[in-house]
């Protein structure tokens, strides 16, 4: 018996139940693969670390609808990978996001570098702050970079997954 496949965009209306969608990899992040459609994106989280995904790749992912601390999410998850989506970028702005956005891969442009995190050098992956000309802020949440090629008050452009913690978006990159 074949699989059926919902769309991102039903799995996110749904306020339970469980889902198999088929989506190309905005981000992953240990036990987190953000998948993305025509019609949405969202979180599948799985039991154990995925290692054999990266960005860009389309899954399958199959998991029971929740939401935690803001983040719509597939969860008890499992995978398998497919073919046939590419990763593009959505040009945007931090004053156009809503919550629509979010798990979604976009590209911020011309964004100001206004705090380096790292917890007196005790982060690899710095928490960064950007703002853009309208004075919009937001967080690229442990960043994967190298700290010594960015400082504060450079200009940056950034594509990434858009994630939110509670009711505050961030930016997620691999």
């Amino acid at each position: 018996p074949s699989v059926q496949i919902s769309s991102i965009a039903d799995a996110l209306a749904a306020s339970s139940g469980t889902f198999t969608v088929k989506g190309v990899v905005t981000l992953v992040d240990g036990k987190n693969l953000y998948l993305q459609d025509a019609t949405g994106a969202i979180c599948v989280r799985m039991a154990a670390n995925v290692t054999d995904i990266n960005l860009g790749d389309t899954v399958i992912g199959t998991g029971s609808k929740t939401v935690y601390n803001g983040l719509p999410q597939l969860g008890d998850g499992t995978y398998e990978k497919s073919s046939g989506m590419t990763l593009s970028a959505k040009e945007t702005t931090i004053g156009a996001l809503t919550a629509a956005d979010i798990c979604t891969y976009i590209k911020l442009s011309n964004l100001e570098i206004t705090e380096i995190y790292d917890n007196n050098g005790a982060w690899a992956n710095p928490n960064v702050t950007l703002k853009d000309s309208q004075g919009n802020s937001i967080q690229l949440y442990k960043a994967v970079v190298d700290k010594t090629s960015i400082a504060v008050g450079d200009i940056i452009n950034v594509s990434a997954a858009l994630s939110v913690y509670n009711t505050n978006y961030q930016l997620r990159n691999t």
